[in-house]
């Protein structure tokens, strides 16, 4: 560190491999527990970006933990990386390559070393999956070694999901609407529907038809409107829908720059909606398969989109062996009223009440 304005929060740093000097701010440092602020001869590692004017500025900056020793060299700031150091901890991105019940391995991106982490780490709503792209803090822990900690899935701004529409995958673009959060929880309204009546699925805003990302301006309000109005809806379907069988989860999308930088687009998103499949083994009388939306329409997916369920197919869900059957409990209980009515009227002429005998005995003094 050459310069640091503490009152202004910036400051620059000194190159090796160049005489030009980098600006930074005091915001682009790396979020670790021993973090503090710049001081002039401080030692520091980061990465180069480019900043709002189109300048080059320092970008995710580590305070090297050794300051008195002698300044490294480019070469030494390259090996210090692909070694992962003991004094690397901060913020890197990755791609998940492995998981399991309680942990799982993550592709560090710039030294392509697998990072280790644990399933309680990571924070997101849904479970991460393989091939997902992540945001995750490093660092060294005793024992264990380094550690992926604060892992939070993210999207590029018009790159291709690996994945295309079909039975369980629909995508909406909703890039043209003024109230995005309206509009999701419209769509999920139909589409949930369909996912809960067929084999389950996910719904994706702010994907284009072709798997492209664009994403969606959402503030906080509306993200917090759009959860409502899902919620809203899936708790007037017919039957009512258990919480279990729906997540929802807003991923952060970043604008791709040049080579391998990325930017932060403020409350840029997709939502993803995922509907689970159902399990007729694990509860059999908690099974559906004829939801009905909270409009009362009965929606069901086929490869081309949604449909509405006709009265014969209906009907025919209804009265499947194994499946809810709320009618035929209805009349399992009507059954059991009858039977019990009956024994009720044996009991009463083999056992009048007391009331009955003392009229009887009336009458035959």
């Amino acid at each position: 560190v050459k310069t640091w304005m503490e009152d202004r929060g910036f400051g620059f740093i000194g190159r090796h491999d160049i005489s030009e000097d980098v600006f930074f701010h005091v915001k682009d440092f790396r979020k670790v527990k021993s973090r503090r602020l710049p001081e002039i001869g401080m030692q520091v590692e980061y990465n180069l970006g480019i900043g709002k004017d189109g300048r080059n500025c320092a970008k995710d900056i580590l305070i090297i933990q050794n300051s008195d020793l002698k300044a490294p060299s480019s070469q030494h700031h390259v090996n210090r990386l692909n070694q992962h150091s003991r004094q690397i901890d901060g913020l890197s991105r990755g791609v998940v390559k492995t998981v399991r019940e309680q942990y799982g391995f993550i592709r560090e991106t710039s030294t392509n070393k697998k990072v280790f982490f644990l399933q309680k780490d990571v924070r997101f709503e849904d479970p991460l999956r393989v091939g997902e792209k992540v945001d995750f803090e490093m660092e060294n822990q005793p024992i264990i070694g380094i550690v992926a900690l604060n892992i939070k899935p993210y999207l590029l701004q018009d790159e291709k999901l690996n994945r295309e529409e079909d039975r369980n995958t629909e995508f909406k673009s909703l890039a043209k609407s003024n109230a995005p959060e309206r509009l999701v929880g419209i769509n999920c309204n139909k589409y949930v529907c369909a996912f809960l009546n067929s084999s389950g699925g996910e719904i994706f805003f702010g994907i284009e038809d072709n798997g492209q990302v664009s994403g969606l301006l959402m503030s906080k309000y509306q993200r917090d409107t759009a959860r409502k109005d899902v919620d809203y809806h899936l708790q007037h379907f017919t039957p009512r829908v258990d919480p279990s069988l729906y997540s929802m989860v807003f991923i952060k999308v970043y604008q791709k720059t040049c080579g391998d930088c990325v930017i932060e687009v403020p409350n840029l998103f997709v939502v993803r909606v995922s509907v689970h499949k159902q399990d007729k083994t694990k509860d059999p009388s908690g099974f559906c398969n004829y939801y009905k939306d909270s409009a009362g329409a009965p929606w069901i997916r086929f490869d081309g989109g949604v449909t509405k369920m006709d009265s014969e197919m209906l009907r025919r869900r209804m009265g499947e062996d194994g499946n809810f059957g709320l009618h035929r409990k209805v009349e399992e209980l009507e059954a059991k009223l009858a039977r019990l009515n009956v024994q009720n009227q044996k009991a009463s002429l083999q056992h009048p009440p007391q009331h009955q005998q003392q009229q009887q005995q009336q009458q035959q003094q």
